[in-house]
C-alpha cells in the first residue's frame, strides 16, 4: 500500500520536486498522477500551472524547458509526462545528461512527474540512478493472481463498502488482473446496489 502513503503525502502538500512512477501496473501510476493533478493545484492555478506532455509527442529538452520556468498565477507548477516510456530521449546520452543535471538541481517551484507505464526505467542508466538518489521513485508492481481477491476486499473497504470473500474471488476470477477493469466494475456495482 505504498501508493496510498504517497497519495497521503501529496494531499498533505508534502510532495517531492520530482517523481518517477514506473512499473507493470498502470493503475497505481494513474491514481498517483491524478492525485498530483487534483491536490497540488486548485482550478485557477491549473489554467497556467499544469503542463501535461505525452512521451511520443515531446522530448526531454522541451520538458526541462517548461520545468525550469516559473509558475504564472500561483506558487507551483506541475509538469506531468504521461507515457514517458515512449520518450525517444531515454537512449540519447546528451538528453539524459541534461535530465540528470536537472534532477540534481530541480526548480523549487516545479513538480515534475514521469509516468513510465508497462515496464521499468533501465536501472543501469544514469537517469535512473539520479532519480533514485534525488527523486521520489515508485515502482508499480502487478498484483499477483492469488492476491487479487484480497486487493478487491481492501479496495471495497476503503470505500466504506462490504463484499463477501467468495464475491471478491468471483470478481477477481472473471475480470482478471486488470485493476482498471476491476475498479470500473466495482464502481458500477456500487451504483447499482447502493
Amino acid at each position: 500500500m505504498e501508493h496510498l502513503r504517497l497519495i497521503r503525502d501529496i494531499e498533505m502538500k508534502n510532495h517531492s520536486p520530482i517523481y518517477l512512477l514506473h512499473g507493470e501496473e498502470s493503475y497505481f501510476i494513474d491514481i498517483i498522477a491524478e492525485a498530483l493533478e487534483d491536490k497540488l493545484l486548485d482550478e485557477a492555478e491549473k489554467a497556467f500551472g499544469l503542463h501535461i506532455y505525452y512521451g511520443k509527442d515531446t522530448n526531454i529538452e522541451h520538458i526541462l524547458s517548461t520545468s525550469k520556468g516559473f509558475p504564472m498565477g500561483g506558487n507551483l507548477q506541475l509538469v506531468i509526462v504521461r507515457e514517458a516510456q515512449d520518450l525517444k530521449d531515454w537512449k540519447k546520452e546528451d538528453a539524459t545528461k541534461k535530465l540528470v543535471d536537472y534532477i540534481q538541481n530541480p526548480t523549487p517551484t516545479t513538480v515534475l512527474a514521469f509516468c513510465y507505464k508497462n515496464g521499468k526505467l533501465d536501472g543501469r542508466g544514469q537517469a535512473y540512478k539520479a532519480f533514485k538518489s534525488k527523486a521520489k521513485v515508485f515502482e508499480s508492481l502487478k498484483i499477483k493472481d492469488y492476491a487479487l481477491s484480497e486487493w478487491v476486499n481492501t479496495f471495497v473497504k476503503e470505500r466504506q463498502l462490504t463484499i463477501g470473500g467468495s464475491n471478491a474471488q468471483l470478481l477477481a476470477d472473471y475480470l482478471g488482473s486488470d485493476l482498471h477493469k476491476l475498479v470500473n466494475e466495482i464502481e458500477k456495482l456500487r451504483l447499482i446496489l447502493k
